[in-house]
């Protein structure tokens, strides 16, 4: 039995050196090295280049491919991966190019897969892809559509061009500050804008002073009780009247009001010659500009601000006066935001409540990957 074990053993290594001899001698040593390295293994921190196919997992349709021909896999250009488990983290020197920039589905599933490593990744679900998709009947908070308010608003109809939104949580609002500009029907922006949107009187210069009165299914009623006479503003302060056209001013120690039980008045003495400072935002870039008092007369105030052409500048004039009712109604519903202007401006809002405004958000997804080179990250 010994003797017939031995004559085993010898005979697998007569038969591994025939092989070995017969690799060296039609290919070439580097094949019997390659055979005998140990592949690297992908761990966190290190990078890598990988090919992939993306397809949806319901029906296997790709979306998605680093291959000019994804049925033959030719003509890749690898995704350039910094293995991370935290998207903010920055990518070793040398390897600036590597980004950890995709969905966590993907970046977990390349751990631990070597170069050369051929495999599919999922089915990846929505939390770990591109994550929930915000659809009708779903709720979010939003800090943006009442610009300060944080609404609980809800999804009443998506499309892929608008989306529309209904203020589902009115009555937990107490004092609160009135916004000025309120979103109505933006598809009627072109058209009209009085029915696009609606201009609120400066509600917004009494902080925490605005109350709701009674709440219906399509509209809010919110009353003004100001406790502030002057002093309402740091700098000069433009508010819309009526439509986008139509602007006034507020302004710092030259401003004043009265009210009623049902109207609020303001009146307005700036002194000719006095220049106010004024600063904006433009997309996000600070802007600095000013206004000059040219004149005042018992009902008009006239206004100078520098032009773009050296020494040329712009006019207007405005009301001194202007007197609005204390009590006001605001429709709770908000329609036809488009999709493009809602991604703009609401994304932040609407992944903070867990939802997902990508277009993969919702799917189910899986990834062919091929880990072409994996380098080691000392």
């Amino acid at each position: 039995m010994k003797n017939e074990k031995l004559a085993i053993v010898v005979m697998v290594i007569l038969i591994v050196s025939a092989l070995s001899a017969y690799f060296i001698i039609f290919y070439g040593d580097d094949i019997v090295q390659n055979l005998l390295q140990v592949k690297p293994e992908i761990a966190v921190g290190d990078c890598a280049d990988v090919s992939y196919i993306g397809r949806y997992s319901s029906n296997g349709t790709i979306f998605d491919t680093s291959y000019t021909d994804s049925v033959n896999k030719t003509g890749s250009s690898p995704l350039n991966i910094f293995v991370s488990l935290n998207k903010s983290d920055a990518p070793p020197t040398g390897y600036e190019q590597y980004s950890s920039g995709i969905i966590d589905g993907f970046m977990n599933g390349l751990i631990g897969l070597k170069q050369g490593d051929t495999i599919t990744i999922g089915p990846i679900a929505p939390a770990q892809a591109y994550g929930m998709k915000l659809s009708e009947g779903d709720m979010f908070y939003s800090e943006s559509i009442l610009f300060g308010l944080n609404l609980t608003v809800e999804v009443t109809n998506r499309t892929s061009e608008n989306i529309s939104l209904y203020w589902s949580d009115p009555e937990r609002f107490d004092h609160f500050t009135l916004p000025q500009i309120i979103i109505k029907d933006l598809s009627k922006i072109k058209t009209n804008e009085n029915l696009a949107v609606t201009i609120y009187p400066p509600f917004f210069i009494w902080e925490n002073e605005t109350t709701l009165v009674n709440t219906t299914d399509d509209v809010v009623t919110v009353r003004l009780d100001p406790t502030k006479t002057d002093g309402f503003v740091d700098m000069i302060t433009p508010y819309y009247q009526y439509n986008l056209t139509k602007i006034e001013f507020v302004f710092p120690n030259a401003t004043t009001a009265t009210w009623t039980n049902t109207t609020v008045t303001l009146i307005s003495s700036p002194q000719i010659g006095v220049v106010y400072p004024y600063t904006y935002s433009y997309f996000g870039m600070p802007i600095n500009t000013s206004f000059t008092v040219q004149n005042v007369t018992d009902t008009k105030i006239n206004l100078s601000s520098p032009a773009s052409t050296e020494g040329e500048k712009f006019y207007t004039e405005i009301d001194r006066t202007l007197t609005f009712n204390r009590t006001l109604t605001i429709e709770r519903r908000f329609l036809n935001i488009p999709m493009q202007v809602f991604t703009q401006l609401y994304t932040g809002d609407v992944e903070l409540s867990g939802f997902s405004l990508a277009p993969l958000a919702g799917e189910y997804l899986e990834f062919e990957v091929t880990i072409d080179q994996v380098y080691k990250i000392d």
